[in-house]
């Protein structure tokens, strides 16, 4: 006996907008605007989670939804959301957060100094960047509902004490949850590589993790030919370690993605407790004070020496500060410039540095250089080539190897903006005005071309700054005026 077919149910135009308009008044959820894999990730009860996703995966839109879906659901929720810097925290989900705010017509309050949005509700979303520590330990003390972690794999190791010591326990009081999300970078070390490496077995205990590629986003369509056209244009297979990274989500090494190659073998030294500065007395050391000025980022100050006898460049001193005055950074160089006896202070003079510049001169009587900027990857080039014989070296723990190390190219080769890189900056500056290059027997130079360029753009230099006192590649020989040309 067959079965009936069942009835035809008909709704007549009048019915259907009426279900429209339910549908129009029904809250928003903004669960539902996710793909079923950013779903399954949000909606994982798991307090420690991480998603390891490639580019435009929708990683960051997945927690843009996750924090405004608590916020809205839990009256006075607290939210944290850190990215690398204070502009990218501005730039990959304030500004974002606000548009959706307003798309979606919640009523919200939002400070644009302290980059927070409060809901109607008391729940507040706040956003910052990991270049200010000091910001994130305000935090102690503090209880959070939920804590976002965004490019994970770009953070230096400071931020696993940052989070156990600081947000973790900012959680104890609500139950609450945090979340690392990021790309694979090139670099196979800290937190968010040791949660989500690929050796699912030798992962660190406790965290749950996702993953997804750029392939998987169904609200890019076109995934596929884009990403087929940029392989295309930047000659990658479909085994290529930075397309297998960057789209496929998947951690690949390739030594030649890092920016400086910098080895622990060749570049390491350990400075002699028993002497100046750590360095070896045999030599007459002249040191370089180099400055890579910042605000909201960083500013970085590298000290560093080379000698006339001596064909290695060394790092003796490095740091960074955040949201330094000028006041502060000129107090700091002349604390610098006194105790090592600096003979030139190279300072980045982009945009606002040479105003500064100018006031340090004239109030501080600091005799500030323009840092060399142009031709910065062939620079780098350049320094590359010392590092690898060995001839820059840097003293163990220095702040910049953790730059060094983690700094890489991104998909146009030129360096990641993800990464910092204020330190490695500074580094290069004092590098390129060190002259441990030069002919070691200055009043018999070896006869080559090389030698006796290099010698007079010293003295070029020298001339430059207006600067009278004798340096000890003075008074070698022009070699453009003994060929007959003029200087």
């Amino acid at each position: 006996m067959t079965a009936p077919a069942p009835a035809k149910v008909t709704i007549s135009e009048k019915e259907l907008e009426i279900l429209r308009e339910l549908q129009r008044r029904a809250p928003w959820q903004p669960l539902g605007e996710l793909f079923p894999a950013q779903r399954q990730f949000v909606e994982d009860k798991h307090r420690f989670k991480a998603a390891l996703c490639g580019r435009r995966g929708g990683k960051t839109t997945s927690v843009l939804m996750n924090a405004t879906d608590v916020c809205l659901k839990k009256p006075r929720a607290n939210v944290l959301y850190i990215a690398l810097t204070l502009d990218s925290a501005r730039n990959l989900f304030f500004n974002p957060l606000k548009q959706l705010c307003k798309d979606k017509n919640i009523n919200v309050h939002s400070n644009e100094t302290l980059l927070s949005i409060t809901f109607a509700n008391g729940s507040t979303i706040k956003c910052r960047g990991a270049d200010r520590a000091k910001e994130i330990e305000k935090f102690r003390g503090e209880a959070f509902d939920l804590v976002i972690i965004d490019e994970a794999a770009s953070f230096d190791s400071y931020i696993d004490g940052l989070i156990d010591e600081v947000l973790t326990p900012a959680l104890l009081d609500r139950l609450g949850t945090i979340v690392l999300i990021g790309t694979p970078s090139a670099r196979f070390s800290g937190l968010f590589y040791k949660v989500t490496r690929p050796e699912v077995g030798e992962r660190e205990p406790g965290w749950h993790v996702y993953s997804w590629t750029s392939y998987d986003n169904p609200t890019i369509p076109h995934a596929k030919t884009e990403l087929d056209r940029i392989k295309k244009a930047r000659g990658w297979t479909d085994t290529t370690p930075s397309f297998l990274r960057e789209y496929l989500a998947r951690w690949v090494r390739s030594d030649e993605d890092f920016v400086y190659n910098f080895s622990e073998e060749r570049n390491l030294y350990t400075p002699d407790a028993k002497t100046e500065h750590g360095l070896l007395p045999a030599f007459d050391w002249n040191f370089i004070l180099s400055v890579d000025l910042g605000f909201r980022d960083q500013t970085a100050f590298v000290v560093s020496a080379f000698a006339q006898n001596c064909p290695d460049w060394f790092i003796v001193e490095a740091f960074a500060r955040s949201e330094m005055i000028p006041s502060d950074v000129a107090s700091l160089m002349i604390q610098l410039r006194d105790k090592y006896k600096v003979h030139k202070i190279v300072m980045d003079c982009g945009a606002l540095g040479l105003p500064i510049a100018e006031e340090f001169r004239a109030r501080y009587e600091l005799q500030i250089q323009a840092a060399e900027k142009k031709e910065k990857l062939a620079a780098i080039e350049l320094m590359n080539s010392d590092m690898l014989n060995g001839r820059v070296r840097v003293p163990v723990g220095c702040p910049v190897i953790a730059q060094w190390q983690s700094l890489q190219f991104d998909e146009n080769g030129l360096e990641d903006p993800r990464c910092k890189n204020d330190l490695a900056d500074a580094a290069l500056y004092g590098w390129r005005y060190a002259k441990h290059y030069l002919p070691k027997d200055a009043e018999a130079p070896t006869e080559t071309i090389d030698s006796k360029m290099a010698a007079y753009w010293a003295q070029r230099e020298r001339a430059l700054q207006n600067n009278n006192a004798q340096e000890w590649w003075e008074g070698m020989n022009n070699p453009f005026s003994e060929a007959g040309y003029d200087g």
